[in-house]
């Protein structure tokens, strides 16, 4: 399974969108400045935002990734003795040697149909739970104060987690498998 630990921050993709809104036409120079963070995104800019980033993300560090799970399911396979020892480097040898250098890559588009799902649904989920916890009495009471922040945040990111790795699970399941597969290069 792939680590689902923290919550993406899409605060570059967040300021990126929020840049591409066009500014309305009664913004006066004397009207006072719109603040970037003030300004909400809409549903569908949010799972772009996260699903975009996450994907990106993804394949940037998909041969890490596809070490990561050879080193992990190296006592399931007959060739599990080729790795008794194991070495990073001397893994990513054999991969381009037997597989070449695209096997780095092998399961990348079904990690990217998890990921984009993951990260979008994670990305919109953060916002409204935080919405919602800051909805309740005790913490709009206390919104500002270092613990009610650092609460919101730490439950909005928990819960958002909870929620894209349910909704995603399937998907990461048969991307684990997919990466976990080795063959001989053709």
């Amino acid at each position: 399974m792939s680590g689902h630990a923290g919550v993406v921050d899409g605060s570059t993709a967040v300021k990126f969108l929020q840049k591409q809104q066009p500014v309305p036409a009664a913004a006066s120079p004397s009207s006072p400045p719109r603040h970037p963070q003030s300004a909400e995104l809409g549903t569908v800019s949010q799972l772009l935002a996260g699903g975009i980033a996450g994907a990106f993300s993804k394949t940037c560090t998909a041969p890490l990734a596809r070490l990561t799970i050879l080193f992990q399911v190296q006592g399931m396979h007959s060739e599990g003795a080729l790795l008794s020892r194991p070495c990073i480097w001397n893994e990513a040898s054999r991969i381009v040697n037997e597989e070449g250098l695209r096997a780095f890559w092998k399961g990348n588009l079904v990690t990217i149909v998890h990921r984009l799902p993951y990260t979008a649904v994670n990305f919109y989920a953060y916002e409204q739970y935080k919405k919602l916890l800051k909805s309740i009495p005790s913490i709009e009471y206390n919104t500002g104060t270092a613990a009610a922040d650092a609460c919101v945040h730490f439950v909005g990111g928990g819960m958002a987690g909870i929620t894209a790795a349910t909704a995603t699970y399937p998907l990461d399941l048969i991307r684990t498998r997919l990466a976990a597969q080795c063959s001989k290069k053709r």
